[in-house]
């Protein structure tokens, strides 16, 4: 990302099979905090994390207080 949050296209990008055998609990959201992508494990231990579900309903952040948002999650990287 940028320095005003917008997503970048990386010079060397990793196909998304590669970045799930590396990282199998990963999952990436969309602006509207919807899962837009899931790690094949996270997804099998988790049957409830299924794309396009919504992120604030799955999970809760512990150690930084505040409603989610696409500016928060931003802000508290």
């Amino acid at each position: 990302m940028n320095a005003d949050g917008e997503a970048t296209v990386a010079r060397y990008g990793v196909p998304a099979e590669q970045l799930a055998s590396v990282f199998p609990f990963h999952f990436a959201l969309g602006r509207e905090l919807e899962l837009v992508q899931i790690g094949p494990t996270l997804q099998r231990i988790c049957p409830d994390v299924q794309l396009g579900a919504d992120f604030t309903q799955l999970f809760v952040s512990i150690r930084t207080e505040g409603d989610m948002s696409w500016d928060w999650i931003l802000q508290h990287r």
